[in-house]
């Protein structure tokens, strides 16, 4: 008959049963609750993070960057070049016998309209150059990617673990409402010499223990959520009601599956795939540039207007003498014969063959080690997905068990050693069984960004988030 109201005892009330001084001078923190779901946390920290916001400029400028680099290959270069001869703008000190090579005080110079030879053919070796160019421009631009979705995950977890703390904090007020009861109880008991004072001293023994607990969680609580004011870029302080709590779901995903996915999406993966692709680039250009093959050009020339004191006049040229449009070809090859790459370059091409053979290795490795890693996440959340079956079980019983030994306890059939065991018991499995929950989706978000995938095929992380009926999750 004690037990009802255990459930309705008000947080001010343990506040003023912890005998706490009131905050005041330099730790009157000031705080501002607001109500978040996991939602709003997605939205504003993929908005506000500050790192996402560099992100941004970063692929700008990867953007501006390659522009240069296909411009560079796919067009001739075409410039507007103006020189100018030193002018006498003024005199500072005269000097006589010098009047003949003194300087023009008229402008004299040229303007060029100038065409950079352009590279017709030369047997594919600055298009492999430039296929390297652009599979790293793409995955440069792939990886901002994978930053964004890494944020988007570490957003979820710290939610969670937002939501795990509080489920902590809450788990503990109960149990430290509960332990107050049994010390009142024991109390009024010794009080009217109806019990002895050695339960009085544990059941208060027990309350000061919790107590210390409470503050702990309480304060890991905020920590938490400090954490995430970061993530989204809030201001210090903030504190959180949250208006979602953790839904568990089991994994769907076969394993076989996540394992296919990696094979395109794994960072690591891409990493290593585009070292070696590279590689055998480079190798293919290292043996085309050993062999003495023409390079055909077009020389376009320079338009050149030519002014100066006599007047201005414009030429066209594209060599001393030449007007033609020409296509030309030459032949540029220089083999070793002692020093620095051997004879006749075998070991530059030797050097070559071996990185790509090496890069060849390293991507394996990389496919060996995802396939490794995700079974290991597989197994880690198999193993909480069985721990979280017996836990909810387990909670049931301690409810049940507890609910008994303190009835049994208020009517004396029992003794105080079992009330507090029993209600140890029922605090920390509550705890274990929301830590499990926590861990198992920890790792399946872990899980995602290994295989390198935003949520999993036909399961969403946002619908992880169960919206809380009534009062959102407060702190006392």
């Amino acid at each position: 008959m004690f037990f009802p109201t255990l459930v309705f005892a008000k947080n001010n009330y343990i506040k003023e049963t912890l005998n706490l001084p009131p905050e005041e001078g330099i730790y009157n923190f000031k705080e501002s609750f607001k109500r978040l779901l996991l939602t709003d946390v997605i939205e504003r920290g993929l908005r506000k993070n500050f790192n996402e916001q560099v992100r941004a400029y970063t692929k700008s400028l990867l953007d501006i960057d390659f522009k240069d680099t296909k411009a560079e290959f796919w067009w001739p270069r075409l410039t507007l070049e103006l020189h100018t001869n030193p002018q006498k703008v003024g005199k500072i000190i005269s000097s006589e016998g010098t009047k003949d090579n003194a300087t023009s005080t008229y402008p004299s110079g040229v303007l060029e309209l100038r065409f950079e030879d352009y590279n017709l053919f030369n047997w594919g070796k600055d298009y492999l150059l430039y296929l390297n160019d652009k599979a790293t421009y793409s995955r440069d631009k792939k990886r901002i990617k994978e930053r964004t979705r890494e944020l988007k995950h570490r957003l979820i977890k710290t939610f969670f673990s937002v939501d795990f703390r509080k489920k902590v904090e809450k788990t503990l007020r109960d149990q430290l409402q509960k332990a107050n009861f049994v010390y009142r109880f024991n109390r009024e008991k010794v009080l009217s010499k109806k019990t002895n004072k050695q339960d009085f001293l544990q059941a208060r023994s027990d309350f000061l223990r919790i107590q210390n607990l409470y503050l702990t969680a309480k304060r890991e609580s905020e920590f938490a959520e400090e954490e995430l004011a970061r993530s989204i870029a809030d201001l210090p302080g903030s504190r959180y009601l949250l208006g979602d709590t953790l839904k568990y779901k089991k994994m769907r995903t076969p394993i076989l599956e996540a394992t296919r996915i990696s094979r395109n999406n794994s960072p690591l993966v891409l990493d290593a795939k585009l070292i070696y692709e590279n590689a055998s680039r480079s190798y293919e250009y290292q043996v085309r540039e050993n062999l003495p093959l023409p390079k055909f050009e077009v020389k376009l020339g320079t338009y050149a207007f030519m002014f100066g004191p006599d007047g201005g006049k414009g030429q066209y040229a594209t060599s001393p003498g030449n007007k033609n449009i020409e296509l030309v070809a030459s032949i540029n090859a220089v083999w070793a014969i002692t020093g620095r790459n051997g004879i006749l370059n075998t070991r530059r091409l030797r050097r070559s063959l071996v990185e790509n053979r090496r890069e060849s290795k390293n991507l394996e490795r990389s496919t060996y080690f995802i396939d490794s890693r995700i079974r290991q996440r597989y197994k880690m959340i198999h193993f909480f997905e069985r721990q979280i079956e017996l836990g909810e079980a387990r909670v049931k019983t301690n409810i049940r068990t507890y609910d008994l030994i303190l009835e049994r306890y208020t009517s004396k059939k029992t003794s105080w050693i079992n009330t507090n065991r029993a209600l140890e018991e029922l605090a920390t499995s509550q705890i274990e069984l929301d830590r499990l929950k926590f861990e198992h989706l920890k790792e399946k978000v872990d899980l995602a960004s290994t295989i390198g995938v935003e949520d999993f095929p036909g399961d969403n992380f946002e619908n992880l988030a169960k919206r809380m009926k009534g009062k959102s999750t407060t702190s006392p």
